[in-house]
């Protein structure tokens, strides 16, 4: 069986060719876009009906450890719509491309350079770097059980288990019900992710799921995220499940009194409340503004970037630690743009993502850094254009 994985870059560990592509490219279209290759310059798109596996941010990221790249618009909506299999109607609009950051005889060179020194990066290029794009799967990643529908709880814990964890963490105190078993949910996060996976708990209770990607990342040396959502009803949002994970990550000292050092990590908490239209009067300016704010900071967790640098009722400025920023503009017209544009130049950093609230495409905006190379002018998600749109209706 371990024959197949082999090791020809001399990477960390033995390793298989796989499918670069996931399936669903109608359902995921925003993962449906072109990659230059690097070696010939052509565009790779997925096949018909797949798509690329990772969020296109962490594309950018692994296509980056070959030479340098950068998002471009390339007006390839009848491309991506024939591999979604809609029509150019019905696709996504507003998705760039992920293109050489640099001239191709350059990309060549450096490409050429990294093929013949090893490792490759985890999407790599076959036929000596002149075929197609495949992916590496790790024989560490496939080892252990095989998934049974009968899980022990010699294997994953059980309630009572759950119970003393968390009086264990909260000091001898019993602030939750109902947790569950942190071996049963780091099980499930093992089965159904990978190392640089994104989870989501809608209904997180105590946050185990969060405790539990900390311990699989602390053990595998993985670089998962999770998201928590839970309602704050009498305060157990506050007052357990970040309590809980800020106790996991910066230390804690139990019921019996032992220091536990902490994991380490980031945390961030957000409060979320909803944003309606007035009636029976239309929605005002304060409604667009508020939205808009709130939106800001979706955005800036898509990105990233969860650090507030500076808001205005002009603008907003987010950052992350290694100088990536995400900036949004608030208005639809240029009134205060020649500000916000000024503030965007004069940011240090390699990686900066634009997104402005406007009716028309952005790209009179976009014209306006089109010589600032490190600045992407990114189109706000359809979803919440829509409901800023509803506004004014």
């Amino acid at each position: 069986m371990d024959s197949k994985y082999k090791n020809p870059d001399n990477d960390h560990t033995p390793w298989t060719s796989s499918d670069a592509f996931a399936p669903s490219a109608a359902s995921h279209q925003g993962m449906v876009y072109a990659i230059q290759h690097p070696f010939t310059g052509k565009l790779i798109y997925p096949y018909k009906g797949a798509c690329w596996p990772l969020l296109q941010d962490t594309m950018l990221k692994e296509m980056n450890k070959w030479v340098p790249y950068k998002y471009e618009y390339l007006n390839d909506d009848q491309e991506r719509a024939d591999v979604c299999g809609v029509s150019i109607d019905e696709v996504r609009k507003g998705i760039p491309a992920i293109i050489l950051a640099i001239p191709l005889e350059e990309a060549k060179i450096r490409a050429k350079e990294l093929y013949a020194k090893g490792p490759w990066p985890k999407f790599y290029f076959t036929n000596k770097g002149k075929g197609g794009i495949r992916r590496k799967t790790y024989i560490t990643k496939v080892g252990g059980k095989i998934v049974t529908n009968l899980w022990p709880y010699s294997d994953v814990g059980h309630t009572d288990e759950a119970k003393k964890e968390i009086v264990r963490l909260f000091n001898g105190k019993k602030v939750f019900d109902t947790p569950k078993p942190l071996r049963l949910i780091k099980r499930i996060i093992q089965i159904a992710s990978s190392q640089d996976s994104i989870l989501l708990d809608f209904f997180s209770g105590s946050g185990t799921t969060l405790h539990a990607t900390m311990l699989l990342n602390e053990e595998d040396d993985g670089m998962r995220q999770c998201i928590l959502c839970q309602i704050n009803e009498a305060n157990i949002c506050k007052d357990v499940t970040y309590e809980r994970n800020r106790r996991v990550m910066e230390g804690y000292i139990d019921a019996r009194g032992n220091k536990n050092p902490g994991l380490g990590n980031s945390l961030k908490y957000y409060c979320t409340s909803f944003v309606g239209k007035n009636q029976p009067k239309a929605a005002t300016d304060d409604d667009k503004l508020t939205l808009a704010k709130k939106a800001g900071c979706l955005l800036s967790l898509a990105e990233n970037t969860l650090y507030e640098q500076e808001t205005t009722d002009f603008y907003q400025i987010y950052s992350d630690e290694k100088g990536h920023w995400t900036c949004i503009y608030f208005q639809e017209d240029y009134s205060h743009f020649e500000e916000f544009r000024k503030k965007v130049v004069e940011l240090e950093g390699d990686e900066k993502s634009v997104y402005v609230f406007c009716w028309t495409d952005g790209s009179e905006f976009a014209m306006e850094f089109e010589y600032d190379r490190n600045v992407t002018v990114k189109s706000i998600p359809q979803p919440i254009l829509d409901i800023y749109k509803s506004l004014n209706a």
